[in-house]
């Protein structure tokens, strides 16, 4: 593994979600018993674990090829990589994007690396790919790609 990375949520949505989740359970602790309450804060808890979870990503560069989430590239398809600021992230998401890319975008996170894909039989031109720092996931892929 040259280059690991998991995107996590910020504490921030951590603490909102969790406010709203036991928002429920104050709601319900009134008019019922007490092991519907303790099932509730349960539920809960696993509402907020689950959403969590759910948002959080891995970035991976190895030998073996690009793993983004649950997908992967090898390196023989993987072409140039263009780091890109929170203006360009915007601008690539936007009207001018191209539908077919595969994205995995993070809005609390201000970079990404954009990789354009040398595969004629993939229906993505091109990978659009969120990240805490771009320089050094743009690095790691270059130096995987002419390593392989």
């Amino acid at each position: 593994m040259t280059y690991a990375e998991r995107l996590r949520p910020p504490i921030l949505w951590w603490v909102v979600v969790a406010v709203l989740a036991s928002t429920f359970v104050v709601a319900v602790a009134v008019f019922l018993p007490g092991w519907v309450v303790l099932t509730s804060l349960a539920v809960a808890v696993a509402v907020v674990v689950g959403l969590m979870a759910a948002f959080t990503a891995t970035v991976r560069v190895s030998p073996a090829g690009l793993r983004v989430a649950h997908s992967t590239i090898d390196w023989a398809y993987v072409g140039s990589v263009t780091r890109l600021g929170r203006s360009e992230v915007r601008r690539r998401l936007g009207p001018g994007a191209d539908h077919r890319a595969f994205v995995l975008y993070r809005s609390y996170v201000d970079e990404a690396v954009e990789i354009s894909v040398d595969d004629p039989a993939d229906p993505h031109p091109y990978w659009l790919v969120s990240t805490r720092d771009g320089a050094k996931l743009a690095a790691a892929i270059e130096n995987a790609r002419t390593a392989a």
